[in-house]
């Protein structure tokens, strides 16, 4: 064994999703100056997104349910304060990284959906004998 941990698609695309929006954050800290009262968010959002990818692999059965509430978290949130300004013709530095964190959403918001629908089938076979 060479030491080198086996990832699972699953698990990639949340990854992938996870460092594309943290990609954005470190783009919006550096063009923009985040008032010191929000910066406490900043904090939150990088603990949570850490910890969702250090214990996605053991979450089993809630891998969508986490995959649902990141991409909508990173869906929302860009395009909010991202895909509306494009959309205006309003285009900012941190606009571009905004609109990977959209489409990271999506993919994950995508994913999880498919995950917790393959988990509720595994569950209805598994209950039927199937």
């Amino acid at each position: 064994m060479s030491g080198i941990r086996t990832i699972e698609r699953d698990h990639a695309v949340f990854v992938t999703g996870a460092l594309l929006a943290l990609f954005h954050l470190l783009d919006e800290l550096l063009t923009i100056r985040f008032p010191v009262d929000e910066v406490y968010r900043l904090f939150v959002f990088v603990g949570l997104t850490a910890a969702a990818v250090g214990i996605y692999p053991k979450l089993g059965l809630w891998k969508g349910t986490v995959g649902i509430i990141f991409g909508i978290g990173w869906t929302a949130a860009a395009f909010a304060f991202h895909v509306l300004h494009l959309m205006r013709g309003q285009v900012s530095a941190g606009d571009i990284s905004g609109i990977a964190e959209f489409v990271a959403g999506l993919l994950v918001l995508g994913q999880g959906a498919v995950l917790t629908r393959n988990a509720i089938v595994r569950r209805q076979h598994a209950r039927s004998g199937v």
